[in-house]
């Protein structure tokens, strides 16, 4: 099975982790070499308050979806 869809879209399955308010997982189709730093806008949340697990690995917000996979997106706080 091709990891590209018909509209030649990949599929990612977002999971929301603590600290996204509770969120459904979602599916999403986005253009190959999408990075999740243009992706996360999409989904209500900043760059800077989340962490990233592509297919249960941690992933820098540049990462670019080169296969269709599982998002995991967990927020984060930071402050001084």
């Amino acid at each position: 099975m091709s990891d590209i869809d018909g509209s030649g879209e990949l599929r990612v399955r977002v999971v929301f982790g603590p600290g996204c308010g509770g969120r459904p997982e979602t599916d999403l189709a986005v253009p190959p070499g999408t990075s999740l730093r243009n992706l996360l806008p999409g989904l209500g949340l900043f760059v800077e308050g989340t962490a990233l697990w592509w297919d249960g690995e941690p992933v820098p917000s540049d990462f670019r979806v080169t296969r269709s996979g599982r998002l995991e997106v967990v927020g984060t706080f930071s402050g001084g």
